[in-house]
């Protein structure tokens, strides 16, 4: 009966976790768009030390891939903060989920730019000093051929 309470308890307190993960990835994705549009140098925050940049074109035949060392990806965010453009990304059909790493979401990304759509992807999990961050980033821009 102990056993059976015990591990009650234990699941009761993960879903808890579970659900609170979930509140603050959609708080911490919210972030997110908020510091891109207005170039906010707090954005390098939001992403782990060790976070896996991916960067995909494709054109709907070919695609190229390329993984971005984090601290090349960070110091070009900064340029790009400085330049104090602001993004005009509109994110559409964003979606929550649990995956074991963290929480993944996903989102359709439109640009105003002729050849401006996308997808972005991003897992959200808690560092060792319990605040969730970015751990892997990923974005695909559709380009014309």
């Amino acid at each position: 009966m102990k056993t059976l309470l015990a591990l009650l308890l234990l699941t009761l307190v993960s879903s808890s976790a579970l659900a609170d993960d979930l509140v603050d990835a959609k708080a911490a994705f919210a972030t997110l768009i908020q510091y891109q549009k207005t170039d906010d140098e707090r954005s390098p925050d939001l992403f782990s030390k060790d976070c896996v940049i991916t960067y995909t074109r494709s054109d709907g035949t070919n695609e190229k891939t390329t993984e971005v060392p984090t601290e090349v990806f960070i110091n070009g965010m900064k340029k790009a903060i400085a330049q104090k453009k602001g993004s005009q990304e509109i994110h559409e059909n964003v979606k929550y989920a649990q995956e074991a790493g963290g929480i993944r979401v996903t989102a359709d990304v439109r640009r105003p730019t002729p050849s401006g759509s996308g997808l972005l992807s991003v897992l959200y999990r808690r560092d060792s000093d319990g605040v969730l961050r970015i751990h892997d980033f990923r974005a695909t821009m559709y380009v014309n051929k």
